[in-house]
């Protein structure tokens, strides 16, 4: 009886403290209130840390205030997202400058002799002895250019000689035989016929002496013929003279005073551009320009339907006939944008300025700058003189332009502009002595 009475009282003690020993439930309960209560003080913090951050940029806020009293709207005003874009590259800017340049139809050409002249040897059948030029050289007129075995020549002259001896000793005896007979005619000691006889023999004899004497001067005239000689002055262009073979043909050709000219061939679409007269320059291998006048043009298309032009140069020993040489025909001067080589950038097979758009002043740093946004801006070219260059496309109305290093830029790239709206002239500006061409094609 008392046992199960202490039994009773030790059920109704721990149902009283809600305890219920070894109960699952009873520890989840216990681990969802330990997570609850990190949850909320997580959000406190949360909380206290956002005010902390927004008491501090209202002090931000009243301190750049205090700076621009005027109240001046800064980029950090108008869009804080860009408050830590710092420019990629500072620049120097420059602005397109107009000048006059030169309009030209470029070309390429061949050199050709202005007039030439072919020199055959005045001797047959005589083998050459010497041969005193080489192609290239310059000659004058009257000089020896070769010499023909003379040997065989001379002895032609002496036998001639020989000839004329012969005439005249059997004219001399026909003469006397005239003069022995005529008085015995008078006297019938022989008939008329005899003394007719006499007389045409001596006229016989005289035609042989007159003959043997014509044969000696042309056998003189080709010992002296001998001698090959310029007959103009000029450079020997061609050559065929060999010592010891019996020349069939010229010997040689002579470019007259060097004169050469500059044979292009122009589409007839644009032959009208070209007047006689007209400056021409011719470059050369190595860069050398050579000034030229157009002197003729051809008044019919050749085959390749093209006309062709020619212009006289100025001489040069730097140019030989055969050469193909770029040139240009100078058309004129226009008036035409230009800027300087450094500025334009080369990409894909295009050229291109940078521009520089939307500029504006920015506090960055502390430092007051001007900034502003690249802008491709793609162009024609024209000419190059020097470190200027033409430029055929029309530049926007006062366009700002990257002056060098545009190459390291991207389309929307921020630049430092370190002299902005610089009224710097460019590089060698043309002006009226000394300008940049256009190609006129």
């Amino acid at each position: 009886m008392t046992e199960a009475n202490n039994q009773q009282k030790k059920q109704s003690t721990l149902h009283d403290n809600n305890y219920v020993p070894n109960n699952p439930k009873s520890k989840h309960t216990k681990n969802k209130l330990g997570y609850l209560m990190l949850l909320l003080a997580v959000l406190v913090v949360g909380v206290l840390l956002g005010k902390f951050w927004a008491d501090r940029a209202v002090n931000q806020n009243k301190t750049t205030h205090n700076a621009n009293p005027k109240g001046v709207a800064t980029q950090i005003d108008k869009d804080p997202k860009v408050v830590d874009e710092q420019p990629v590259l500072a620049v120097e800017v420059i602005e397109p400058q107009t000048g006059n340049v030169k309009l030209n139809l470029k070309a390429h050409g061949t050199v050709t002799p202005k007039d030439t002249a072919s020199i055959s040897g005045r001797v047959s059948g005589v083998a050459i002895e010497k041969v005193l030029v080489n192609t290239g050289d310059w000659v004058k007129k009257g000089q020896t250019l070769a010499l023909f075995d003379t040997q065989s020549l001379q002895q032609n002259v002496m036998q001639a000689e020989a000839s004329v001896m012969q005439a005249k000793a059997t004219y001399a005896k026909a003469k006397a035989d005239v003069a022995r007979v005529k008085p015995l005619l008078k006297m019938n000691a022989v008939s008329k016929q005899e003394v007719d006889a006499y007389i045409t023999a001596q006229n016989q004899a005289k035609a042989s002496l007159v003959a043997a004497q014509s044969q000696l001067n042309n056998q003189k005239i080709t010992l002296n013929n001998s001698k090959v000689v310029a007959p103009t002055s000029g450079i020997i262009s061609k050559k065929t003279a060999q010592i010891g073979v019996i020349p069939q043909g010229p010997l040689f050709t002579i470019i007259q005073g060097g004169r050469l000219e500059w044979k292009a061939d122009i589409n007839p679409e644009k032959i009208s551009k070209i007047k006689l007269g007209m400056p021409v320059l011719v470059q050369t291998a190595t860069g050398e320009q050579i000034s030229g006048k157009v002197s003729r043009i051809d008044p019919v298309a050749g085959s390749n339907r093209q006309v062709s032009v020619f212009a006289s140069l100025a001489p040069n020993q730097n140019i030989q006939s055969g050469m193909l040489l770029a040139g240009e025909f100078i058309l004129g001067t226009q008036s035409q944008q230009v800027v300087p080589v450094s500025a334009v950038v080369g990409s894909d097979g295009y050229d291109y300025l940078m521009l520089v758009n939307d500029i504006e002043t920015r506090n960055l740093d502390g430092k007051t700058q001007t900034v502003g946004r690249i802008k491709r801006f793609k162009v024609e070219l024209g000419g190059q003189y020097g470190d200027a260059v033409a430029v055929k496309s029309q530049i926007p109305a006062n366009a700002v332009i990257v002056r060098q290093s545009g190459s390291f830029l991207s389309e929307g790239d921020l630049v430092n502009i370190v002299q902005p709206q610089a009224n710097q002239s460019v590089a060698n500006r043309p002006d009226n002595a000394n300008n940049p061409t256009a190609s006129g094609e």
